[in-house]
């Protein structure tokens, strides 16, 4: 069986020595050190002169002496070789200004994010949208809050306006875009966006030489909207404009995502119900036609979020919603 040398069998971390080393000094001497102790002698240690170091540190040179006469006591560890000529490193001080180097670099990266997460500029963000939304005011404020903050990390969920509201109470989400009016004393919220109700059928149909359209002009004509359940205050409002006009809407499919919806009216099997127009889609293929009423009916887009919350990113995204909203492209049909 071979044997470890004995130079092998135990490499003790110099760290630990240094800790045992101190538990084992006399009690008035078991003082630990601090960060300023450090500072100094790595500024020694890379000038190699108490001199160009006490110059650099902005200090007169006796409290250099000092520092550095205090840290090797408390090690019980010469870290410098000193003449009167000259400074040098011993064994221990190479390792200790390698150790001491990531200690200060540490201690600056961990007060920058520190100081980050305070300000908002680091940390997470969970938000929370509903379909419509997605297709016009989401993209712009996440854009611009990108621009300004890309070191914290954006969460975006899909959701509807009744269930934002619930996750931003249970603190699930942090900031939610939801439609419709909104009322709540824990939960505070500001306008960033309105868009006109509008009818958006197939080329070809036989209403796509109307410049607009009337509730009664959709009568008996198959409409496509979102459930109920993610669609609350949009079809709330569609009831209310076709009961004004004292119709009733046929709404013959419903779609969760915008992308079937449009799949449905580009098979022919409807019209949709939206607000606004996404402009991704293609204006030949797919007609928005404004719905003319006496109220001139808009579907209002609010950012919400806890009044209490403790996530310092929240306010800076809320005030980039706000700043964003007035420049968001407006829809042709956005109107008083």
């Amino acid at each position: 069986m071979t044997r470890t040398p004995a130079s092998k069998a135990r490499q003790p971390n110099a760290v630990w020595e240094i800790l045992i080393c101190a538990k084992l000094m006399p009690k008035e001497d078991q003082l630990t050190f601090e960060l300023r102790h450090i500072s100094v002698f790595v500024a020694v240690a890379e000038e190699l002169s108490f001199r160009r170091a006490a110059l650099r540190l902005g200090v007169a040179q006796p409290a250099v002496s000092r520092l550095i006469a205090e840290l090797e006591t408390r090690l019980a560890v010469p870290l410098l070789r000193r003449t009167t000529r000259s400074v040098a490193l011993t064994e221990p001080g190479r390792y200790f200004l390698d150790e001491a180097r990531q200690i200060l670099a540490r201690v600056e990266r961990t007060t920058a994010v520190s100081r980050g997460l305070a300000s908002g500029a680091f940390g997470r963000l969970a938000v929370a949208y509903m379909s419509i939304a997605a297709h016009t005011v989401v993209p712009h404020v996440v854009q611009a809050y990108r621009r300004h903050h890309p070191d914290v990390a954006l969460n975006l969920t899909y959701m509807g306006s009744e269930q934002q509201r619930d996750a931003v109470m249970r603190g699930a989400i942090d900031v939610g875009f939801v439609v419709g009016p909104f009322h709540s004393p824990e939960i505070d919220g500001r306008l960033v966006s309105r868009h006109r109700l509008v009818a958006i059928m197939p080329a070809g149909h036989r209403l796509a030489d109307r410049a607009a359209l009337t509730p009664a002009d959709l009568v008996g004509e198959p409409l496509i909207l979102g459930p109920r359940d993610d669609w609350g205050a949009f079809r709330r409002l569609v009831t209310e404009v076709f009961e004004a006009a004292g119709v009733v809407p046929h709404v013959a499919l419903e779609a969760t995502s915008i992308t079937a919806l449009f799949g449905l009216v580009a098979s022919g099997l409807g019209i949709i119900l939206f607000a606004g127009f996404p402009r991704q889609y293609d204006r030949a293929q797919f007609l928005p036609k404004p719905i003319l009423t006496d109220r001139h009916p808009h579907l209002l887009t609010h950012v919400v979020w806890r009044r209490d919350t403790l996530n310092p990113a929240v306010g800076p995204f809320v005030e980039t919603a706000l700043r964003a909203a007035p420049e968001l492209p407006t829809s042709d049909f956005d109107g008083p």
